[in-house]
């Protein structure tokens, strides 16, 4: 009988549940082969060879053997164990939202074209977490990583010209249509798709911003508690037109006061 195939990779683990008296399934965002699903045998038990080294968010290098179901981790060493992210509840929320997110938008390494947004997803989510890690503001990085995740998948929304008539935006106050992907006109609100959301001009300026910096850089704008509140319903909209539902980890982010457009930083 020949032996099942080994591959190696950097992962990022993004859920997992228990199997058995002492194992997890993982599901983990790599660079290479996007989204991985694997057994990792023993994990759970104090002395586990695996144990430690493949906690939630946390980054590690892997060895993964295929299996006929499911793949089975047989090494593990942990490159980031983000224990400081997953000790703080706010930083912890945040760190969920945007690996759910990022899951999301990932592509199972089963699917026949591969995902050609691995990369870009995984080097963004990796940041993301190194950066609420090193105690990054949590609403400003969850609304910047959504938007440059939305990006480098493809679906970001249209911030520049009318969705209805394509005419590029004055600068004033518009409003946001998920379902026609972006951002429309006061001339064209009156007959535009599904319910419309308010984009004043300063929402729409930041989110212009968060899609064109890196995360560094955005990070450097400093947003009004009340813009980013309208940034994030637009987010959230958007994301609920192309996810056909919010992130479940949206509920914990808002109870944390995260960046859901329905509470203001203390």
């Amino acid at each position: 009988m020949p032996r099942p195939r080994v591959y190696r990779t950097e992962a990022v683990v993004v859920r997992q549940s228990p199997i058995g008296e002492a194992d997890r399934v993982l599901t983990m965002l790599s660079p290479e082969r996007g989204q991985v699903r694997a057994v990792a045998r023993g994990v759970r038990r104090a002395t586990g060879r695996l144990t430690g080294h493949l906690e939630l968010l946390s980054r590690a290098s892997v060895s993964i053997a295929e299996g006929r179901s499911l793949d089975v981790v047989v090494e593990a060493q942990c490159l980031s164990g983000m224990a400081a992210l997953r000790e703080d509840l706010g930083r912890l929320a945040a760190g969920m939202y945007v690996a759910e997110l990022a899951d999301a938008l990932s592509v199972p390494q089963e699917s026949e074209t591969g995902d050609p947004n691995a990369r870009g997803i995984y080097d963004l989510l990796s940041e993301a977490l190194s950066r609420l890690e090193a105690g990054a503001p949590e609403r400003e990085l969850v609304a910047c990583a959504q938007v440059r995740l939305l990006a480098v998948s493809g679906l970001a929304p249209q911030l520049v010209a009318c969705v209805e008539c394509g005419l590029r935006l004055e600068p004033r106050d518009h409003v946001f249509s998920a379902a026609s992907g972006g951002v429309v006109c006061p001339a064209c609100a009156p007959g535009a798709q599904g319910p419309l959301v308010p984009a004043s001009i300063g929402a729409i300026k930041v989110l212009r911003h968060y899609a064109s910096a890196d995360l560094s850089a955005a990070l450097g704008l400093r947003v009004p508690p009340a813009v980013l509140g309208e940034v994030g319903r637009v987010l959230r909209t958007h994301l609920g037109q192309h996810l056909g539902r919010e992130p479940r980890s949206g509920g914990f982010l808002e109870s944390m006061g995260g960046p859901a457009g329905r509470r203001s930083p203390g």
